[in-house]
């Protein structure tokens, strides 16, 4: 697995399994940059989040990478994420470059082991 973003849905869903997240979000994110379309991963997504009440809090109308990102977070916050594991989360696509998300990611995985 070569692709950045592939190696980030990774370790996102290895935490948010950790915390309790269910299939319904996990194959679709584990999906994003692999086996599904990203509008697929985010149509996914959107409506995960929408059946739990969850879309609430979404801000305009971001591109399917955006807009997946969004979606990624409204779950995390559903799951009680820690604050830590949101702000890495909120920084994906917030300026900070994929690899430096990935490095953060993986440090917060193996620290929560």
């Amino acid at each position: 697995m070569t692709d950045t973003k592939a190696q980030i849905a990774f370790e996102l869903v290895n935490a948010l399994r950790r915390l309790g997240a269910k299939q319904d979000l996990l194959e679709p994110l584990g999906s994003y940059h692999d086996t599904m379309e990203d509008e697929g991963v985010m149509r996914r997504l959107w409506k995960r989040n929408e059946a739990l009440g969850l879309g609430g809090d979404r801000l305009g109308t971001p591109d399917v990478e955006g807009g997946i990102q969004q979606e990624i977070m409204i779950a995390a916050r559903g799951l009680d994420a820690p604050t830590e594991l949101l702000r890495i989360i909120d920084s994906w696509g917030g300026g900070q470059a994929d690899e430096e998300v990935l490095r953060l990611l993986r440090k917060w995985n193996q620290r929560e082991r």
